[in-house]
């Protein structure tokens, strides 16, 4: 039966204090904004915290963490004697088999989609990516020659869980894992692809930070959870083997010469280390040498989605001791009340210019249009944007404002706080979604107003600038309040 952790000072596990101060400290220099930490070492965590308005218990959108959760169900499934690894796609949808136009995809298997080497090298991504459209698709390679990383082939593994199963993933996952390792059902969501209705296998999952360091737990115990062999040894076993190297050209963006592609999971070379990974920084990494997992979720970059990681290996590995360590007691209080008072900082106090009165109230009317949208959640559920925001006002009063946006279903009213706290509010833009979210915003100049919006149960910020004039009126968004200098787009009015 699942339990809770142990919590024990970092000193007791042989990690001091101060090199986990000095890793906070430099994960501010990072071009990350941090949401959670988790660190657990010999099973027991020695340092946990999370920036205001996230929290222990908040769910957060993991992203491309669902594949490892996917690739899970999978292996479940393959100990249950449900499924082989050997299995062929075709022989799994027989119904679909008249489809194939690639004698390629009948040699496919379900070890060669775990390694994300079915044998694409183009992404299809679009919101009707079906298992009957997958498998109709030509391959450029013989299947299990090549790594591509390719978030139909996750698509294609969900599907099989359902079919084999005759359970969504959720619901699969509910029954057979999460109660026995401690994933409580009623706060982890995993979101529906558009256009199949599909547990979205690619990148799906609300999940909090302890959840995915409960995941890979059961990875870094060979399977076991609390004396239970879930998985089998070999699929615990194989599932964290390095079975393709990455380069640049497999992913489209840099990785180090030492990445690995595991079985919907990655892992480094040099640190002997695998983790699931989601987009933005969303991290549960495992280092079997140091019987050490780390458990991140983060609002970065995509190329800096691993900075938090390799500062990690950089500042604290060195440091790590076999035995318990004396330190100093001084410094393991600091670092408790400091985790504990993590915050992320509010749109600062800014004076309010008598230029505030003349668009108060005042309706834009913007023909081409800019979206109020969350693309993490596009993206997650393979959604399409929704509508554009095409006219608006603000209406200001003493210590917030609120931006009024005609929409098909009705207006939308966001309240925007003005004092340096933030707004709660609920978007339903475009999907219907109620997605949680905090406002704020300042005057940045006698004309120039920023609203930030940050969707809570995401790994999302974004900043949007009105620059009001005498004849025009521009809007930038962008990503991330310390990313200013990169905007999403722009637009001109007049």
């Amino acid at each position: 039966m699942a339990t809770n952790f142990e919590r024990v000072t970092p000193e007791s596990v042989g990690i001091p204090s101060e090199v986990l101060l000095k890793y906070l400290d430099s994960l501010g220099e990072l071009q990350t904004e941090m949401h959670g930490l988790m660190l657990m070492r010999r099973g027991k965590v020695c340092a946990e915290g999370w920036w205001a308005p996230y929290g222990r218990d908040v769910k957060h959108g993991s992203n491309s963490l669902a594949k490892t959760y996917t690739g899970t169900a999978i292996g479940l499934a393959v100990t249950e004697g449900l499924l082989s690894l050997d299995d062929r796609l075709v022989d799994i949808f027989p119904e679909y088999a008249s489809l194939v136009t690639d004698e390629k995809m009948r040699r496919v298997r379900v070890r060669d989609m775990l390694s994300m080497s079915a044998g694409f090298a183009e992404e299809e991504f679009g919101p009707t990516d079906s298992i009957d459209r997958y498998m109709a698709r030509p391959l450029a390679y013989e299947p299990g020659e090549k790594f591509f990383y390719h978030n139909g082939t996750a698509s294609a593994l969900g599907a099989i869980v359902q079919k084999k199963t005759g359970m969504s993933m959720e619901e699969y996952l509910a029954q057979k894992l999460f109660g026995k390792i401690g994933i409580e059902t009623g706060n982890f969501e995993w979101l529906k692809e558009a256009g199949t209705g599909l547990d979205a296998a690619a990148g799906g999952i609300l999940s909090t930070t302890e959840q995915n360091l409960r995941l890979m737990k059961l990875y870094a115990d060979g399977g076991i959870a609390y004396g239970e062999q879930l998985l089998s040894k070999e699929f615990a076993k194989e599932a964290v083997q390095p079975h393709h190297i990455v380069t640049s050209q497999d992913t489209g963006y840099l990785e180090g010469a030492d990445i690995s592609y595991n079985w919907m999971m990655w892992g480094s070379v040099a640190y002997n280390a695998y983790f699931g990974r989601g987009a933005l920084g969303q991290i549960a990494m495992v280092m079997p040498d140091y019987d050490l997992i780390l458990s991140l979720h983060q609002n970065s970059t995509r190329k800096g989605d691993l900075d938090a990681v390799e500062q990690f290996w950089k500042i604290v590995v060195p440091h790590i001791q076999n035995a318990p360590i004396e330190g100093s007691g001084e410094a393991a209080c600091i670092l408790k009340d400091r985790l504990s008072q993590l915050k992320l900082q509010d749109a600062a106090l800014s004076e309010r210019p008598v230029f505030e009165r003349t668009i108060n109230g005042r309706t834009f009317i913007c023909e081409e249009g800019f979206d109020l949208e969350n693309e993490t959640f596009n993206m997650m559920t393979k959604a399409p944007k929704g509508e554009t925001i095409k006219e608006f006002r603000f209406m200001f009063d003493d210590n917030t404002a609120a931006l009024l946006c005609p929409t098909s279903a009705g207006e939308q009213r966001i309240m925007i706080g003005l004092e340096g706290a933030s707004r709660y509010n609920i978007f339903k833009f475009g999907s219907g979604y109620a997605q949680e979210t905090l406002a704020c915003g300042r005057w940045t100049g006698k004309q120039t107003f920023e609203v930030f919006i940050r969707w809570l149960g995401f790994s999302k910020c974004k900043v949007y600038r009105f620059d009001f004039g005498t004849s025009e009126l521009k809007v930038f968004g962008f990503l991330g309040d310390k990313r200013m200098d990169e905007p999403l787009y722009q637009k001109i009015f007049q």
